[in-house]
């Protein structure tokens, strides 16, 4: 889903394993973000705010505080965009 198709070995591998060990979200999503070049302090979540600045056209819809579902929503209205839910793990969204 993520359109990458170049596989490293080493990438091969950790995927082989992390099937087997029920944590492929979680490989590929280490190997996307770090072809994408974001790197995560946690594989969890906190309740920490994040601050998150916006420029320009549209900009107002990020104002104040926003819950995280919120954000989401508000980008794809400012790309005019409509969301896609794909299947994941075989299964229908």
């Amino acid at each position: 889903m993520a359109a990458v198709e170049d596989l490293t070995s080493v990438e091969r591998a950790a995927i082989e394993v992390a099937r087997k060990e029920n944590r492929l979200a979680y490989v590929l999503g280490e190997i996307v973000a770090r072809r994408a070049g974001v790197a995560w302090t946690t594989l969890g979540h906190t309740a920490t705010d994040v601050n998150l600045y916006a420029y320009g056209p549209g900009s107002g819809r990020l104002r104040g505080h926003l819950d995280n579902t919120d954000f989401g929503k508000r980008l794809f209205e400012a790309l005019a965009l409509e969301p896609v839910v794909l299947p994941v793990n075989g299964q229908t969204p």
